[in-house]
Parts: structure tokens; C-alpha cells; sequence
């Protein structure tokens, strides 16, 4: 079991990531599966979308049985201009920092298997695309 604090926070941008199990309030444990999904979460202090998709979306996909497969990483900074910066960024997220190609928060990059399979910002970012990437990488 992998443990990763779970902040809040963001900045009104587009893209948002989530994977994970167990309480919004500080501690997330995960799973990942051999080959290992993960979701990337940037976010901000400063960024509204980010704090409705912690307290709306990310609450019911913690309750998933999705949550249990995958590894939920959240990069959080100060401001939204530094969700970019390496040094907010973990380590096990940190070789993908150079896939976004849009500095936006929120945003939500799914990897599987060491393979970006989808990059989104927004709520959208996560509802239409990181979440349905989610499901149908579980059901593969």
C-alpha cells in the first residue's frame, strides 16, 4: 500500500486526475494493480475548480470500486502559475511532468502500465475524459 496526502485546493483551469481509496481529509491509500494505473492530479491553492472536484467528484470516486485499482498522485502548489514546477511535483509523477502540454489546473493525466493514456483539464477534463479512460481501462 502506497500512501499519498491528499490536499486541496486549485485554480480555475481545466484539468483534474484522480485515483485512490479511503478519506478526503488527509490520507489516501492505493492499490494499483500490477502494470499500475495511476491518475495525476495538478492542482492549486488558488484554483476554484480544483476545490469543487475535491469536494464533489473526488468524494464518489473514492467510494468506487475503481478508486481500489488505481494510485491517486496530487501535485498541489501555492499558486496556479507553479502547479508546473518540479519541485511540487512527487517523485512517481514527476517523469510525466513534460507529457502536459497545456499549464492548466486542474488537470488529470490517467498512465497506465508507464503509457499516458489520457491528458484533460477541467472538470471536463476529468468527467469526460480521465474517468471514462478509468473505467475502460478496467474493464480491459
Amino acid at each position: 500500500m502506497t500512501t499519498t496526502n491528499q490536499t486541496r485546493r486549485g485554480f480555475l483551469g481545466l484539468l483534474m486526475g484522480t485515483v485512490a481509496t479511503v478519506a478526503l481529509t488527509g490520507q489516501v491509500e492505493a492499490s494499483p494493480r500490477a502494470g499500475g494505473t495511476m491518475v495525476i492530479f495538478v492542482s492549486a491553492d488558488d484554483c476554484g475548480p480544483c476545490k469543487v472536484f475535491e469536494a464533489q467528484d473526488f468524494p464518489q470516486f473514492a467510494q468506487s470500486a475503481l478508486a481500489r485499482t488505481v494510485k491517486f498522485v496530487r501535485v498541489k502548489a501555492p499558486k496556479s502559475a507553479q502547479a508546473f514546477q518540479a519541485k511540487y511535483w512527487p517523485k512517481e509523477a514527476q517523469p510525466y511532468l513534460s507529457s502536459f502540454k497545456a499549464a492548466m489546473v486542474p488537470s488529470f493525466m490517467v498512465v497506465s502500465g508507464g503509457a499516458v493514456m489520457s491528458v484533460g483539464a477541467g472538470l471536463r477534463g476529468w468527467r469526460d475524459q480521465a474517468l471514462p479512460r478509468l473505467q475502460q481501462l478496467a474493464q480491459a
